[in-house]
């Protein structure tokens, strides 16, 4: 049963994650310490539908796939996760390295995560060519998978399967007595055979310059591309003298030449330290037939810590450990000495290691009585506490030492201590013999004698740290008879390869020869893998060999600096959360590339950019030793995934991605490394930095999702279709041009191409549209369920392939801004998320991009937006106007000024076509207002009736007092002047005109029919009257081009119609009662628009004056100041609408 409430997954919620997310949380909190387990465990045993299960490995050789013996690690945790964010596990791998997942049958597909085991463990390498491989810390699987390894690696346990391999040699004399051809030691191969005596192998260094050595220390470079450095140590061997640094000298060899590489031929020794210079008392070299210092006296082993900041030596003589702090690799800062826990009074130590996982110092050792051998563990930060972890009896007819000629006794020294690739110990011996004489030299004969050879013991860990002996490697040591072939013996050093398993011990006789000493490999059963197997480094029968005997020491592999790795994983993010989740499918055939941190690409050997393609598990990897890819170094990473192979779009498609061309780049989140999307909308990284060796970044990955959801909005004007309208209203030539009282229509298309929930499109609408109404349809067919309020168009949960469509239709009002762009953007929305722009170039400023279309976006994206523009000129202002002129801040309404009840309008009344503008009315401004007093006071008396029941006419027949108050109402109005003024000549201006009163303007004119009683206003206004006569004349073209302009005209006939229709005009009351004080003074006033308030003039001509018999001496003059403030009015409200317009969005 799936177990969806682990203590994993508790955990990951109890930090406040969701259950995607949980994972995060979950790879957090795990802590995990591996077990290094033993033997070479078999792969996982095929599990049962509901399962997932694999094993844990550790990948020597950085090749991501298992191996020969690489071994298995026990106490890794592994857990599982589905789409849901559902968690199996974690459960921990047993001591073959197996894990089993019981996942169930519910959910097919699960992403699998393995924690790196704690003590410096790194994520293993990459494989791309399938079998038993890994694929980083997280791997996507089946239930019912049985083969979903992983593997992780230590950097400085990072091994070569065919390394170097560095022998040293002794010879027989001091060095003086030796040319440049003697060698004392150099590199082969590890699976080199045949004579390497002389010039063979590389690094070979000169013996007249460092003498008689056994101990060997290779440190790893730092770098790829480095070279490492060597260190041997001196040795007292008998018949063998000493380098310049005598009993207690250490070297470093150095290969020759300006370029060197592991391949140089030849290379230099120099001392690094002599041990007795520092105060380390080492014994002395007795020399003689029988050299009693053989084992007891100068240096033993020699080895180095991981870092290569520090070397250890045996001390023979005090039994002790001897540490060297270096601060290059040419320089000792300083030198310490560590004694030893001594077991028993005759034991003595020699072989030396590190543990390079724990950094723990391993010793060995045996006693000169022949009855045990000892091993001793240091720990790194505390030497002086060793410990024995083994102590086991010798046998193989072990003897006690002794220092006569012919000495028949086994005299087992434990030269060599190794830690094999499983966990376990490698212990060499040697017959002290070998060491201290040569034959037929000081009368010492081989025959009949136990005088060659050694063994190889394996001990295996037995709890506790300890260790018990577990096995040993087939090698002879008994000597064969004279002038015969081997068999071949081993002479104390044996090293692993931990990849393919095998050994390589020094002997005699390797090649099956005789007389000779050299190296011989064994299988990683033990089985010894023949002649061929072998090479000779020193021929002891000749004039200065050391016939039949030992001629070589410690061998050391000279490794190299693990790669660094970085790279991952391309997928489909269908549901474009960011995350990778386990259904969601791997993309191949991406091409990826290598930058620097400026965004320049990486050029390879052949000069050519470092690019690679993602394979058919969607993985991609760059690795140092394969490319210039350097550690600590910064990089980014370019992914491009418009060039896809045939097989990739198939598959795509299959997945529901109707036009792979159309794929982007997935959302970046933070928080979840390894599962997240790390390129931004172009497909570029940020810039990251590498590590070191073998320090592996495998968290680089790239998510694509499908442009399944985008928005297109037109712009229709008159005449146009939505099958035809323009895409890119904001063309090069500007946006589309309209006018007042023109129709559009917005269309908006959303289409999806896969399944989206909660689709919506925010679309604020420009001010100054009025009769808006909307249509909404899905898939061509009517749809009620969609809406649009508040700004934003509600769709709804939208299926493949729907299209929904909502159209807006719009009449552009006189409240429209003008002269400028105005733009309407929409940005659609989709499951709570904004749908990413396309990326503009250039100013995306309207005002400045009228010769470009940068306001408009590619129409699969999720942001468009269409341009208008409405143009006005604007007229000067009039020559008769008086900019100086003010209101009479004094001025008020008379509040007894009222409407006669018992007037009435007079239907038979009309204008009389013979009056006219008087061109001296303008010199003589009494004339005006006089003359106009009996056209006034009647119009005020006649209103009455109609200005009872209707709040309008009422104010407006109080306007009708004045002609000074019938000018700044009139002024008010957004009327054009001209065309009143025209419309004032002619005798047919009827009482009954029907003004076009337009839905976006409210008429407010009862406060200015309370400013007609202003004192002030008279004489001003009594002032333009030759200034309105002008424009009375100029008019006609005008007022025949705006409806709404003529009917005004019309009613200007008589002061009374003036009143009705300035009550009913869509001005602000407080804008036209500063208006009222004079024309120039309605300039400064700022009319208050209103779209709601629509005053209705609908029969309220039935209250204008009927003016009859001899009132036309009035009429003319009120005609007069009627027309001059229209005209004026009309020009102020122009400019007011000019200085007002700006773009609305």
């Amino acid at each position: 049963m799936k177990n969806t409430e682990s203590p994993a997954k508790q955990q990951g919620l109890a930090f406040g994650l969701g259950r995607k997310t949980a994972a995060v949380g979950l790879a957090v909190c795990l802590t995990v310490s591996g077990v290094f387990a033993g033997g070479s465990a078999a792969l996982a045993a095929p599990g049962d539908a509901g399962t997932i299960s694999g094993i844990v490995w550790q990948d020597y050789d950085a090749n991501g796939v298992r191996t020969g013996s690489e071994p298995v690690i026990a106490g890794v945790q592994v857990y599982a996760q589905n789409d849901a964010g559902d968690t199996v596990g974690p459960v921990v791998t047993d001591v073959n390295g197996r894990y089993e997942l019981a996942v169930g049958t519910e959910d097919q597909q699960w992403r699998v995560h393995a924690q790196a085991p704690s003590g410096g463990w790194q994520d293993g390498f990459l494989a791309t060519d399938g079998g038993s491989h890994s694929a980083s810390d997280i791997r996507f699987a089946t239930q019912g998978a049985t083969d979903v390894h992983f593997s992780f690696q230590l950097p400085g346990e990072y091994y070569e399967e065919n390394p170097y391999v560095y022998v040293p040699v002794q010879q027989r004399g001091t060095t003086a007595s030796h040319g440049p051809a003697a060698r004392a030691g150099g590199l082969q191969r590890w699976n080199a055979s045949g004579d390497y005596s002389q010039s063979q192998g590389s690094w070979v260094v000169p013996f007249a310059q460092i003498g008689a050595t056994w101990g060997s220390a290779w440190v790893r470079p730092s770098e790829a591309g480095e070279l490492g450095n060597l260190y041997t140590s001196a040795v007292i061997r008998g018949y063998s003298g000493f380098g310049p640094g005598g009993i207690g000298g250490i070297y470093r060899v150095v290969p020759d030449g300006a370029n060197p590489t592991m391949d140089t031929p030849t290379a230099s020794g120099t001392l690094l330290v002599d041990l007795a210079q520092h105060g380390i008392n080492l014994g002395s070299n007795p020399g003689g037939a029988a050299n009693a210092g053989v084992g007891t006296a100068g240096l033993g082993g020699l080895a180095a810590s991981a870092d290569g900041k520090t070397l250890y030596t045996v001390n023979l003589n005090s039994r002790s450990v001897v540490k060297v702090e270096l601060s290059d690799a040419g320089t000792v800062s300083s030198v310490s000495e560590h004694p030893l826990s001594l077991p028993y009074g005759d034991i003595r130590p020699w072989g030396i290691t590190v543990d390079t996982k724990s950094g723990d110092v391993l010793v060995s050792g045996a006693r000169q009585s022949g009855g045990n051998n000892v091993v001793w563990r240091l720990p790194a930060n505390d030497l002086n506490s060793s410990q024995v972890v083994l102590n086991e009896s010798l046998g193989n007819s072990a003897g006690g030492w002794g220092n006569t000629v012919n000495n028949s006794t086994n005299q087992w020294m434990a030269t060599d201590i190794a830690v094999l690739n499983d966990g376990r110990i490698s212990l060499g011996f040697v017959n002290r013999t070998a060491m201290q004489r040569a034959m037929n030299i000081d009368g010492w004969v081989a025959v009949g004698y136990l005088v060659n050879g050694g063994f190889v013991r394996i001990a295996s860990p037995a709890g506790g740290g300890n260790y018990a002996t577990s096995g040993s490697l087939n090698t002879g040591w008994t000597q064969p008879p004279l002038d015969t072939p081997g068999p071949f013996g081993a002479l104390g050093s044996v090293t692993q390869n931990h990849v393919s398993g095998q050994f390589l011990i020094t002997g005699i006789d390797a090649t099956g020869g005789k007389q000779n000493s050299g190296t011989r490999r064994y299988g990683g059963d033990g089985a010894d893998l023949g002649n061929g197997a072998g090479t000779v480094h020193a021929y002891s029968n000749a004039s200065d060999g050391l016939s039949k005997s030992s001629g070589v020491g410690d061998l050391t592999q000279a490794l190299g600096v693990a790669p660094i790795e970085i790279g991952n994983r391309v997928w489909l993010d269908a549901d474009r959360d960011g995350i990778q989740d386990p259904t969601e499918i791997p993309v191949a055939g991406v091409l990826v590339a290598l930058l620097d941190k400026d965004g320049n690409p990486v050029l390879g050997a052949d000069g050519q950019p470092v690019t690679t393609r993602t394979d058919a598990n969607g993985v991609w990897k760059f690795r140092s030793d394969q490319v210039p890819l350097l550690g600590n170094t910064e990089y980014r990473v370019k992914f491009d995934a418009s060039d896809l192979p045939a097989d990739s779009i198939v598959k795509l498609k299959d997945a529901g991605v109707q036009d792979p061309s159309k794929l982007k780049w997935t959302k970046q989140i933070s928080g979840a490394p390894g599962i997240d999307s790390n390129p931004d909308a172009t497909g570029l990284t940020d810039v990251f930095t590498t590590g070191g060796p073998g320090e592996n970044d495998h968290t680089i990955d790239a998510g694509l999702f499908f442009d399944f959801i985008g928005l297109d909005k037109k712009v229709l004007l008159a005449g146009e279709s939505i099958e035809n309208g323009v895409q890119d209203t904001f063309k090069a030539d500007g946006p589309r041009e309209v006018k007042v009282g023109d129709q559009i229509r917005y269309v908006l298309r959303v289409r999806a191409e896969s399944d989206q929930k909660e689709v919506s499109v925010a679309d604020k609408l420009p001010a100054g549209l009025r009769d808006i109404s909307t249509e909404f349809s899905i898939n061509g067919q009517a749809d009620a369920n969609q809406s649009y309020s508040s700004n934003v168009w509600y769709i709804g949960d939208l299926r493949t392939e729907d299209e929904a469509v909502m159209v807006v239709t719009a009449t552009i009002g006189r409240t429209f801004a003008v002269n400028k762009p105005v733009t309407n953007q929409a940005q659609l929305v989709a499951d709570g998320e904004e749908i990413p722009d396309t990326e503009l170039t250039g100013d995306d400023d309207p005002s400045k991009d009228l010769k470009g279309g940068q306001r408009n976006t590619e129409p699969e994206d999720g942001y468009d937006s269409v341009d208008l523009i409405v143009k006005e000129l604007i007229p000067e202002p009039s020559a008769g106007s008086n900019p100086d002129a003010s209101a009479d801040p004094s001025a008020s309404a008379d509040p007894s000024a009222s409407a006669d009840p018992s007037a009435s309008a007079d239907p038979s009344a009309s204008a009389d076509p013979s009056a006219s503008a008087d061109p001296s009315a303008s010199t003589d401004p009494s004339a005006a207002a006089k003359a106009s007093v009996g056209a006034s006071a009647t119009a005020a008396a006649t209103a009455k009736a109609s200005a009872s029941t209707d709040p309008g006419a009422q104010v407006a027949a109080k306007a009708a007092a004045k002609p000074d108050a019938e000018s700044a109402a009139s002024a008010a109005a957004d009327v054009t002047a001209s065309a009143a003024a025209k419309a004032a000549a002619e005798k047919d201006a009827s009482t009954n005109a029907s003004t076009d009163i337009s839905s976006a303007a409210n008429a407010e004119a009862a406060a200015a029919a309370r400013a007609s009683s202003t004192a002030g206003a008279n004489a001003s206004a009594d002032s333009e009257v030759g200034a309105a006569a002008t424009a009375a004349a100029t008019a006609t073209a005008t007022a025949k081009a705006d409806p709404a302009a003529q009917a005004a005209a019309q009613a200007a006939a008589t002061p009374e119609a003036e009143s009705a229709a300035s009550a009913a005009a869509d001005i602000s009351a407080r804008a036209a009662a500063q208006s009222a004080a004079s024309p120039q003074a309605s300039s400064q006033a700022s009319a208050d628009i209103s779209s709601k308030a629509n005053a209705s003039a609908e029969g309220k001509s039935k209250g204008a004056l009927a003016v009859t018999g001899n009132g036309s001496g009035g009429l003319i003059a009120g005609l007069i100041a009627g027309i001059a403030a229209l005209a004026a009015g009309a020009m102020l409200f122009l400019r007011r609408r000019r200085g007002s317009s700006e773009s609305a969005e």
